[in-house]
């Protein structure tokens, strides 16, 4: 069994179409779709990408191109499958998310925002000794 799996329009212009072999519980000798559809299970197939079980054509389309759908680096000409491995490779080649400071890099922004708060100089102070924190979270924690 061969599927398709379109990307849509915004890989477009770098993946047209993806032909994957799908294993399927069909090529088990012992399979039969009656008694498939008698229990309630569908069949399974399995993402070649990272080995995920999906039960049925639909849900494996969308696992494809919710988890592997390829992203183009503004920077380069560089195509990564997921998003995740993107703001890695932006972050390794790139820069992106570097901390200006350390030098450390952050696969998000997010991360590199928090780490950033190492550097500040402590401002909240504790109510019962003169230790001081950088972030309220910590002070709280402290207090209890």
């Amino acid at each position: 069994m061969r599927a398709r799996a379109s990307f849509g329009k915004a890989a477009a212009g770098f993946i047209r179409e993806m032909q994957v072999e799908l294993v399927t519980r069909e090529d088990n000798p012992l399979f039969h779709p009656k008694h498939e559809r008698e229990k309630g299970t569908a069949t399974e197939l399995v993402c070649p990408h990272c080995a995920h079980v999906c039960l049925g054509e639909s849900q494996y389309t969308n696992h494809i191109k919710r988890r592997h759908r390829p992203y183009q680096c503004t920077q380069c000409v560089e195509v990564c499958v997921g998003k995740l491995l993107l703001n890695k490779h932006n972050s390794e080649v790139h820069g992106a998310n570097r901390c200006d400071i350390c030098a450390m890099c952050f696969s998000t922004n997010y991360l590199l925002r928090t780490h950033k708060r190492i550097h500040l100089e402590p401002s909240f102070a504790c109510q019962f000794c003169p230790k001081m924190f950088k972030s309220d979270r910590c002070k709280a924690t402290h207090e209890r």
